[in-house]
């Protein structure tokens, strides 16, 4: 058993190593809630550590002493770790891990954080804090809960008992159980009841299928039964929230139906972006049938295009990749297909030949690009691996007919 005299020793270095490899900040807290450590970069500024302190205290109990790795988030977006020390059976301290971010923090995203008015100034020094964090999945961060607790402990945690203590909450389950009770109650006395899972599953079916005639029918037939409250006290949120369970499942009734998953998760995303731009009932209930119906329609023109099952492979494989130098021999082996066969293959089906069609789905990317004003031609040559400028002109001069400056000049009138 290691002593508490060599255990102090490596506080030090347990943090060191764990910052160095793994880049994230990690504090020592005392049993009384002092900080006694911390590998904290000394670029940020005093007033994110003080708030962060405080966000620290607010989310962990740093005076008790919990026996196995406790992942959270501060109200900002910060992950955290909290690993307790003990030593022969006494409570020392306790590591934080953290902060990291699950996903960028964008500028404007800032003001909705903090729920109150912040300078111009203050979100600037905001937002170069939230960059300098490190942008780690949960999984990645279960994992380094685990890392972590084996270089202090020398002891294996198993991933799904540290997912189960940290995510699963007997306390939510006892109150949704009892509010879902009280709903079900109210059900039965008013003989008010969801809508049917048939109605649902036959709109389902009509995105699966590519039907739009047969969607606007179902859409329009009367709805036997009511659509849940999702949001309490707010008509809006709760049929914003009901949109978005919508695109969840059309994306999925979509997907089913042959659509690239990746352009059936990004249409959905475009739609619930969307969704929340929107605050009018009425602009909502038509944006439903709107999306249905553009999912249905994408999957029908899919289901009539004829193509086999290795060019819409590559197809796919084209789309999530135009930022690669994509060549045919790199596709065939994602696809697992002999590459002359795959060539013959796609110019029969598709009327031209792979690199030509590669270029194609490339300058329709440069023409996106091109009218977001965020790149130069330079950069937009380079992000789409053409060789140099000249030639990436070139190329899309044959395409479209105009240059790239051009494009761009009447893309802004």
């Amino acid at each position: 058993m290691i002593s508490k005299t060599e255990m102090y020793n490596d506080i030090n270095f347990i943090c060191n190593i764990i910052f160095d490899t793994l880049k994230i900040p990690l504090y020592f807290f005392s049993k009384n809630g002092s900080l006694k450590y911390s590998t904290k970069s000394k670029n940020n500024l005093c007033i994110i550590d003080d708030r962060l302190k405080k966000s620290i205290s607010e989310v962990f109990n740093l005076n008790t002493f919990t026996p196995v790795p406790v992942i959270k988030s501060t109200e900002y977006m910060e992950n955290l770790i909290s690993i307790g020390l003990c030593i022969d059976n006494e409570f020392i301290g306790t590591f934080i891990i953290g902060p990291c971010l699950y996903e960028p923090i964008e500028f404007d995203n800032i003001d909705n954080i903090f729920k109150h008015n912040i300078t111009l100034e203050e979100k600037n020094i905001l937002l170069n804090y939230y960059n300098s964090l490190q942008i780690i999945d949960f999984n990645t961060f279960i994992n380094t809960s685990i890392l972590s607790y084996y270089l202090i402990y020398n002891k294996k945690l198993n991933f799904d008992d540290v997912i189960q203590i940290n995510s699963y909450n007997n306390d939510i389950v006892s109150n949704i159980s009892s509010n879902f009770e009280n709903i079900a109650t109210l059900a039965r006395q008013n003989d008010v009841f969801h809508h049917s899972f048939v109605y649902e599953e036959a709109i389902m079916d009509c995105i699966r299928t590519g039907n739009k005639d047969k969607l606007i029918k179902v859409l329009g037939d009367p709805v036997n039964g009511n659509y849940g409250i999702l949001a309490k006290n707010n008509s809006i949120r709760s049929v914003k929230n009901l949109l978005i369970t919508t695109a969840t499942l059309v994306t999925r009734a979509a997907i089913s139906g042959g659509m690239n998953p990746e352009v059936a998760y990004t249409l959905s995303d475009s739609y619930i972006q969307h969704i929340e731009e929107l605050n009018a009932l009425n602009d909502l209930n038509n944006l439903r049938i709107t999306m249905a119906c553009d999912f249905a329609d994408r999957v029908r023109i899919l289901k009539n295009s004829n193509f086999s099952s290795p060019i819409l492979a590559c197809i796919s494989f084209i789309y999530q990749n135009l930022y690669s130098n994509l060549s045919l021999e790199d596709i065939c082996e994602h696809i697992n297909f002999n590459p002359s066969y795959i060539s013959r293959l796609f110019k029969k089906e598709m009327g031209i030949t792979i690199s030509e069609y590669i270029l194609k789905e490339k300058i329709e990317e440069a023409k996106r690009l091109l009218l977001s004003d965020g790149y130069s031609i330079l950069e937009i040559s380079v992000l789409l691996h053409f060789n140099d400028q000249s030639y990436f002109t070139k190329i899309f001069k044959r395409f479209t007919e105009m240059t790239p400056k051009k494009f761009r000049d009447f893309g802004r009138l």
